[in-house]
């Protein structure tokens, strides 16, 4: 991590812890316990890479500090950022999902350019928004990730929900 990006993620956890909860976290005596705290969340921790046999992808989310769920503004984010959303990237999670870390079981894979069979023939499907989105769901019941779609009303992402970058 470049030392920029750590700084800034310090503030971020300043700003979001505030200024009592940051300092004792800080103090001398509890660097053992963060560090326990730490090594326990990373097991739950969604992984920020996934690496395939023959590709590798950055999983992130677009939503920002503070923000718990998001509308429209997460695809077109997604979409910004080059976010691999179409429906090849899809089908090679959906073919290799055996691959797919456990930690990401729970969350929804969204693919914000992978358009639901009934709005991918429209030519004016440009952007999100204009007709829906298919993202990858893991079913507990069945034990494999699915492929669902949703319409112009399932607009709503929240913390739970991933896009991936091809890296």
């Amino acid at each position: 991590m470049r030392a920029f990006e750590g700084v800034r993620k310090v503030f971020i956890l300043l700003e979001e812890l505030g200024d009592a909860l940051f300092a004792e976290l800080l103090k001398p005596g509890n660097f053992y316990l963060v560090e326990e705290f730490c090594k326990e969340l990373r097991k739950t921790a969604v992984p920020d890479k996934v690496i395939f046999s023959d590709r590798s992808y950055r999983v992130f989310s677009p939503l920002q500090a503070g923000e718990s769920y998001l509308r429209v503004e997460f695809m077109n984010r997604a979409i910004e950022v080059g976010a691999s959303g179409s429906a090849e990237h899809g089908e090679y999670w959906l073919e290799h999902q055996g691959e797919i870390p456990k930690n990401l079981k729970g969350k929804d894979i969204v693919f914000p350019e992978w358009y639901p069979e009934v709005f991918s023939q429209d030519p004016n499907v440009k952007k999100y928004g204009k007709g829906g989105v298919t993202f990858l769901d893991w079913h507990e019941d069945a034990q494999k990730w699915v492929k669902n779609e949703c319409d112009r009303g399932c607009t709503m992402w929240e913390q739970d929900s991933f896009v991936v970058k091809q890296i």
